[in-house]
């Protein structure tokens, strides 16, 4: 596996995730919602997003840690693959988190399609990237960053 191919994957994960709903902004799948209600959906998203940043962060240093010995050595690009997946989603698990306030600011005082904050734009000021496609990244990036770390974990124990 090269480095590009590395790259690759995550860069055509956001064309595929940010252009698809560009080009379909409709409320789609959009749920009436109320502003209380979508308040308390982007806290607990913090608070997930928080989280899974937390065990990423940890997973990154004891690879760092370990990297010192000759065991990653053998397991160099499956060692790059993890820290390009996991550190992408760290980015954008940021980003989503600090996207809530300006989310938070823009809604309705009504139950409304407009309060589903995960149908609407990131930021006021972007018009094509959707929270809820933002979100979708960082979990799919979290869930192969991780994947690929129980494999580089199962193959440094076992084989």
């Amino acid at each position: 596996m090269t480095i590009f191919a590395l790259i690759a994957v995550p860069v055509l994960a956001v064309l595929f995730l940010f252009i698809i709903p560009a080009a379909t902004h409709k409320f789609i799948n959009a749920t009436p919602t109320g502003p209380k209600q979508a308040v308390i959906a982007s806290g607990h998203l913090r608070v997930w997003a928080i989280w899974l940043t937390g065990i990423q962060i940890s997973a990154i240093s004891f690879l760092k840690f370990i990297e010192k010995g000759e065991v990653l050595s053998k397991n160099s690009a499956l060692f790059t693959a993890i820290l390009i997946f996991m550190g992408s989603s760290v980015l954008t698990a940021v980003w989503v988190v600090s996207s809530l306030p300006s989310q938070i600011i823009r809604l309705k005082l009504y139950i409304s399609v407009d309060n589903d904050i995960f149908e609407r734009r990131l930021y006021g000021f972007l018009p094509i990237i959707k929270f809820g496609s933002l979100s979708t990244l960082f979990h799919v990036y979290f869930f192969v960053g991780i994947s690929l770390y129980f494999w580089l974990m199962y193959k440094i124990t076992i084989g």
